[in-house]
């Protein structure tokens, strides 16, 4: 707490002016980030900030709200809230190559910001999601590690936004991305795998999200969750899933196109009461069939190519999908066992 008074006090009487100090004009232009020329500047370079505050005083390690802020370089803990919480919509930020762990989160983002870049940093072992963007919050994430957090590697919610890209999204517990509450983030270049849950979970009403040229595999539930919403899904490699490549029910829908949804242990697409659009998607070697569609669902199936899976397309209970110039072929037979199991669930 001295140390943060102490930098409170220093950015107050004596801020940098980012144009003249050469280490920020130097962080400045790797990172690809202008700031407003008239606004002070605070950095916090090679630093540790931890936080060990008990249940009761609420804080976080850093908390930012107004101004230009750097973080580089710094060791970060907190064991209350998260480590970094950016908020107000006067706020610029580089949170840049940092180590960030402790049994909360990593960083919040929650509410309207000014430009925010988070990039090049480690988060590990927290309590809950590495990442928050909530309430129209439109940050960049990228080249960030981000592995272990108890909950969600990042977690979109209430409306936020965001560019999410280039990111090594791993060994998470409930999923790697979780996009919900009529959120709608640009996902893109990702790894996202390993978790102990889903890779990408999206869900309610009014989310979409754009998520293209990731690559989701061997997470232990489904790669990819979509539940009663909307997105849109370009381009991605989806792979090696301990259950189903993608599962798509309760109402949702969506639109799946160009992707590669291949040796995923059950089915390489579920659908579920819900109307979703697949095309020209690659879907082969899965374990079961290429796509089952049940409880009445419906939906557009057009031009995919359905290979060497064992079953090619099954449909049951349904509600009349409609199938335009797929093929199928070298689908291997569903054996009586196998298929007396998937109708048992």
């Amino acid at each position: 707490e001295d140390f943060l008074n102490s930098i409170r006090t220093r950015c107050g009487r004596c801020p940098l002016d980012p144009s003249l100090d050469p280490h920020v004009r130097s962080i400045l232009s790797e990172a690809e980030h202008e700031p407003p020329p008239i606004f002070p500047c605070c950095a916090i370079i090679h630093c540790s900030v931890i936080q060990e505050a008990e249940r009761e005083n609420y804080c976080f390690a850093i908390r930012m709200s107004g101004g230009y802020i750097i973080v580089e370089d710094c060791f970060i803990s907190s064991s209350c809230l998260s480590c970094i919480s950016i908020e107000n919509e006067t706020t610029d930020a580089i949170i840049r190559k940092n180590e960030m762990v402790g049994s909360s989160g990593g960083i919040a983002m929650l509410g309207s910001l000014g430009n925010v870049l988070v990039d090049s940093n480690h988060f590990h072992g927290h309590g809950y999601s590495a990442i928050e963007i909530a309430r129209h919050a439109n940050p960049t994430i990228r080249n960030n590690l981000i592995e272990k957090s108890e909950l969600a590697g990042i977690f979109v919610f209430e409306e936020g936004e965001g560019l999410i890209e280039d990111n090594d999204i791993r060994e998470n517990i409930t999923s790697g991305i979780e996009v919900s509450q009529g959120s709608k983030p640009i996902v893109r270049r990702n790894k996202i795998h390993h978790g102990q849950g889903i890779g990408i979970s999206v869900r309610d009403e009014k989310t979409t999200g754009l998520f293209e040229n990731n690559e989701i595999y061997e997470n232990d539930d489904v790669n990819i969750s979509v539940r009663s919403c909307n997105p849109s899904f370009f381009n991605n490699n989806i792979h090696n899933s301990q259950t189903a490549g993608i599962c798509v029910y309760g109402r949702g829908s969506g639109l799946f196109e160009n992707n590669i949804i291949s040796h995923n242990a059950y089915e390489g697409i579920i659908c579920i009461n819900s109307t979703p659009t697949f095309a020209h998607n690659h879907i082969h070697h899965n374990k079961r069939s290429g796509i089952t569609i049940h409880d009445d669902s419906g939906g557009i199936f057009k031009e995919n190519r359905i290979e060497l899976n064992v079953g090619g397309i099954e449909v049951r209970r349904t509600i009349s999908p409609v199938f335009s110039d797929n093929i199928t072929i070298d689908n291997e037979p569903v054996a009586k066992e196998v298929k007396e199991a998937i109708e048992k669930g």
